[in-house]
């Protein structure tokens, strides 16, 4: 149930052992039941709630998956770079950025070598609100070709699968389990404290590629016919050269988890580090381009109920 700040709707008067009961404490009780008799209130009669989705999404800026791009929007989970500072600073406010992410074989204390990155969206609430479920997609493109030009189209291909040098129990090939969705709360006490966050859902270690949706290829123009017999389409260009949709989608339904007013939602989802520029070991390696990040079109979905009183 969302946040009520107390149990006494029809009068603040309470009567018990060891108070007072005079006549003017009952004059004043029977008072507020009868005002609140003659006009009562909607949220005593049913309680509604109304259904809201907040979508993200991201997609690497470059068509070709071969070059080089910026890690927008993804951060670093470690503020490393403040290190390299001279001096340093005596105090970091905050050192971490997420909470509760776990990846086999990953240290992120190891800084670049290992440092996962994060996409984090915040989301404020003025009013109470239940999250009732968090869908993430992974959608890729589902075409082998490799030929100019269109395999500069063919831009997300992760495989998301471990490469060759696999972790500890794990081997080349296998499908990796190095993506973390976490939702966290900010402290009212201490909101730009990242320590002081509140974890709300987690989901670390499960196979990505185990969660994959159906794959529907698109219509070809060289076969699909309408009603009459002729070759149709419905989009320019005629055949996406990119193939069928494929991908994972982890679905997170029915959390039932109540937001306080005034909260700032954190939603992030944690991917591996780098698969072929920092460090020397490559054992979260997603796609054939040079950053994991480029693996997969992201989505993010944020379903949650709002109440209407």
């Amino acid at each position: 149930m969302a946040y009520k700040k107390h149990p006494r709707e029809i009068t603040d008067q309470q009567f018990s052992t060891g108070t007072t009961i005079d006549g003017s404490r009952i004059d004043d009780a029977m008072s507020d039941a009868v005002d609140r008799f003659n006009d009562v209130p909607r949220s005593d009669i049913a309680t509604r709630w109304t259904q809201m989705q907040y979508v993200m999404g991201f997609s690497k800026p470059n068509p070709n998956p071969y070059v080089p791009i910026g890690t927008q929007p993804f951060l670093p989970i470690m503020n490393e770079d403040i290190f390299t500072l001279n001096p340093p600073p005596e105090v970091i406010q905050n050192p971490w950025r997420i909470k509760a992410c776990d990846m086999i074989d990953v240290q992120p204390a190891q800084a670049a070598a290992n440092c996962q990155y994060a996409w984090t969206v915040p989301i404020h609430f003025s009013n109470p609100v239940i999250v009732d479920s968090i869908h993430v997609f992974l959608t890729k493109d589902n075409a082998t070709d490799t030929t100019a030009p269109t395999a500069a189209i063919v831009e997300y291909n992760g495989p998301f699968a471990y490469g060759a040098t696999a972790p500890p129990g794990s081997s080349t090939g296998e499908n990796s389990e190095d993506l973390s969705i976490v939702m966290h709360v900010d402290s009212p006490f201490a909101p730009e404290e990242r320590s002081q966050n509140d974890v709300e859902v987690v989901r670390n270690r499960f196979q990505i590629n185990r969660e994959n949706f159906t794959q529907i290829p698109w219509p070809s123009y060289a076969t699909s016919t309408n009603a009459g017999g002729s070759a149709w389409t419905d989009m320019l260009p005629a055949q996406y050269p990119g193939g069928g949709p494929a991908g994972s989608a982890i679905i997170l339904d029915d959390l039932n988890v109540p937001i306080h007013a005034n909260a700032r939602v954190r939603l992030a989802m944690v991917i591996p580090p780098l698969s072929l520029t920092f460090g020397t070991r490559v054992n979260n390696t997603w796609s054939s381009s040079v950053a994991t990040w480029g693996a997969a079109y992201y989505t993010m979905v944020l379903t949650v109920l709002e109440e209407i009183v």
